[in-house]
């Protein structure tokens, strides 16, 4: 079997697939109360995290949990693997930040494993993609975000403000050494509201030092966050880029109006 290392290509960092029963156990989704669930990863690669994440909070088969799913992917190649796994238009191949986004009430559970890298703007690149995609999460749905743990220091603030029920593990051991990642399952505030100091001292700590967490518990030995999201929904709109038509309305030496005096 490839190392991890090898597979984190292109910034793909598969969630090992065999901790998903675990991550699912996270979550409570009570079916008969919450009529259409609505599961959404924006960086999906070829979809067998967020199709097996699904089918254990939803305790249905791939196939069956498939139904409750919505993705982006920007590699071409996973991309095509995820239409085949996504039926019904639920799958986007893409740039996930060119999508248009209408988010009513929004989704159920916002799936978030993104590239891990710095940001000149967010600091890091996982701050960027939280800050982006957490409007797509309706308020009361659950955040389950995988990310470095020093990648928590860039996301901190952000998490204690906008998000309550804040809990994070970090991987067990064997694959922790990979990647050093870090689960965080928090529910969306329905508004921002001044950071939690508690929160923000317990996500601060864990940048620090991966220690400060516990181990991601077995399955159905830690107590689940209930998602109250009657019903998810969210719509995506490619936003396409003539690069050409605006190549040729550039004018970067143009003389431009003389400032008023």
């Amino acid at each position: 079997m490839a190392r991890p290392e090898s597979q984190a290509t292109a910034g793909y960092f598969p969630t090992p697939e065999h901790l998903l029963p675990a991550i699912g156990s996270l979550l409570a989704i009570e079916r008969e109360r919450y009529d259409r669930p609505l599961l959404f990863d924006p960086c999906a690669g070829t979809g067998s995290a967020l199709l097996g994440l699904a089918a254990a909070v939803l305790d249905l088969d791939p196939t069956d949990a498939s139904r409750y799913c919505q993705a982006i992917e920007l590699e071409a190649t996973r991309a095509e693997t995820l239409k085949r796994r996504l039926p019904h238009g639920a799958a986007h191949h893409g740039d996930a930040f060119t999508f248009a986004i209408s988010a009513a009430p929004g989704v159920s559970v916002l799936f978030l494993n993104p590239p891990y890298d710095t940001d000149p703007e967010h600091r890091r690149l996982e701050q960027r993609f939280l800050a982006r995609f957490t409007d797509t999460l309706a308020p009361g749905g659950a955040l389950i975000f995988l990310i470095p743990h020093q990648a928590l220091a860039a996301s901190a603030d952000f998490l204690a403000s906008r998000f309550t029920n804040v809990r994070a593990w970090r991987f067990p051991p064997t694959d922790f050494a990979a990647f050093r990642q870090v689960i965080v399952l928090a529910e969306r505030r329905a508004e921002p509201t001044p950071a939690d100091r508690v929160t923000l001292q317990r996500l601060r700590a864990a940048a620090e030092s991966a220690e400060a967490l516990p181990v991601l518990p077995a399955p159905g030995e830690a107590s689940a966050l209930s998602v109250h999201v009657s019903h998810g929904h969210l719509t995506l709109h490619p936003q396409t880029i003539d690069v050409e038509d605006l190549l040729a309305r550039a004018r970067p030496f143009a003389p431009s109006d003389p400032w008023p005096p």
